[in-house]
């Protein structure tokens, strides 16, 4: 015989209707099944192709008798309940305290100065009732900053909270999502029912501690279609960005802030990788074209030039050299640069 005394639905740690439930065990050909909700007696009417078994699953704690102070806990189930069982006002008590607990938990949040309107929580759930959320979702604000570890972690909190409450005043299991990257790396046990991945799926994670951990997946490179001497005293770009002081060779590169590459990389705070060596960008970035200085390296027009690359030149290398992250220099790349997927 084949039955399953111990199962979820919605109304607690669930993620299907009793009606999926059913369908599924009756696909498993099982003969017997219990819905044993947490503190929620699901009253689910007999079925002809399988027994239904009315029960609970009830959270029991108690005190030890010792001197050490702790107490104890665990689950009970609890089976054959009838529709007028009055196990059921006691649950109904449970919930309200699980609620009021809630409550407390909002209230201790306001030592962080942070301050949740409880009628505001009832509003929400009485607006969606009749067409509740299948997600409840955040962001974390500082996950990539472990010296805001406290600040996150209070978010944290905060969200598991809101998020039991909207759930049980709905009596509904929901599904939530929280983390990024930075919060899949650095707070990975609060993953819940999924994660988003974005960065990550280009193989950064925003520290360098996880490089060897992770490949990016592309590189960003152009050409040289031009190279020119300069003489002391002669300038380059916008502005008179640059003035040699010596004999100086530059190279242009046909890449420009149009393309993504921001003017905040140049007059040398950029640097591409040139056969082997690097070459700092001179003067201001243009919106079609960079100019770097050659005079040490050994290139001609034609050459290949990384800007960065998967391997020896990354995006995070590129990027920090302007003082910002690899996710603002991939975001940022247009449309009008050619794609190539190997």
């Amino acid at each position: 015989m084949s039955i399953d005394l111990h199962v979820h639905s919605v109304n607690s740690d669930g993620t299907d209707s009793t009606e999926a439930i059913i369908e599924s065990s009756v696909e498993l050909q099982l003969e017997a099944i219990c819905i044993s909700d947490h503190e929620y007696l699901t009253k689910v009417p007999q079925q002809n192709n399988i027994e239904i078994i009315q029960g609970v699953e009830i959270s029991v704690s108690w005190d030890l008798l010792d001197d050490t102070n702790k107490f104890g806990g665990t689950h009970l189930l609890v089976y054959f309940l009838n529709e007028e069982s009055p196990l059921d006002k006691k649950l109904h008590e449970l919930r309200k305290n699980k609620i009021e607990r809630n409550y407390s938990i909002i209230d201790n949040l306001e030592e962080f100065e942070i301050y949740i309107d409880k009628k505001d929580l009832d509003n929400l759930c009485n607006l969606i009732r009749k067409n509740p959320p299948k997600y409840i979702f955040s962001h974390l604000g500082a996950s990539e900053d472990l010296s805001q570890s406290k600040y996150t972690k209070t978010q944290i909190t905060e969200f598991e909270s809101i998020s039991n409450k909207i759930e049980k005043k709905l009596e509904l299991k929901i599904k939530k999502h929280l983390l990024n990257t930075s919060g899949i790396l650095n707070y990975s046990n609060y993953q819940f029912d999924m994660v988003r991945s974005g960065i990550g799926l280009y193989g950064f994670g925003n520290d360098k501690k996880y490089k060897n951990n992770l490949r990016p997946v592309m590189s960003l490179k152009t050409v040289i279609s031009q190279i020119h001497s300069i003489n002391p005293g002669d300038s380059v770009g916008y502005n008179l960005g640059f003035t040699a002081k010596e004999i100086t060779t530059i190279a242009t590169l046909p890449i420009g802030h149009a393309d993504g590459i921001g003017r905040q990389y140049g007059n040398g705070k950029g640097e591409v990788l040139l056969n082997g060596k690097m070459a700092k960008f001179i003067g201001n970035v243009c919106m079609d074209m960079i100019m770097v200085d050659v005079t040490n390296i050994e290139c001609k027009e034609g050459d290949e030039v990384i800007i960065f690359d998967d391997n020896s030149y990354s995006a995070e290398d590129f990027a920090e050299k302007a003082n910002t992250i690899s996710y603002e220099l991939i975001s940022s790349l247009s449309r009008r640069i050619k794609r190539v997927i190997k």
